[in-house]
């Protein structure tokens, strides 16, 4: 094999191979405009088929809320709490010390 048919079989892969890429990137940005589009209308035809309504709730319904909360920011403070209890380390441990911990079969140890 001579050279130059050597370099016109390289530059022939190397477009090919770039003819590919870009194609592929075209294909790709074509169905994300597609699923955009998509996206968009099922977006304002939920914006156009819920109604707004006002309706004024009742105590039942508003102590059901305020409960709930409560609830919710009592659990949240005792979350709080515990993440507070967590001490720092405060020896330094090498990576020689902690390595025995992430062994799962120690057997082979003792």
């Amino acid at each position: 094999m001579d050279t130059a048919n050597i370099t016109t079989q390289g530059i022939a892969i190397v477009v090919l191979g770039m003819g590919v890429v870009f194609a592929s990137l075209v294909v790709i940005s074509i169905v994300f405009q597609i699923f955009n589009s998509i996206h968009r209308r099922k977006e304002e035809k939920a914006e156009q088929s819920v109604p707004i309504t006002h309706k004024k709730m009742t105590k039942e319904q508003l102590a059901a809320v305020m409960i709930a909360l409560h609830l919710y920011n009592e659990e949240v403070e005792e979350y709080g709490k515990q993440i507070l209890t967590y001490k720092k380390l405060t020896r330094s441990m090498s990576p020689w010390k902690l390595s025995d911990r992430f062994v799962r079969n120690r057997k082979w140890m003792e």
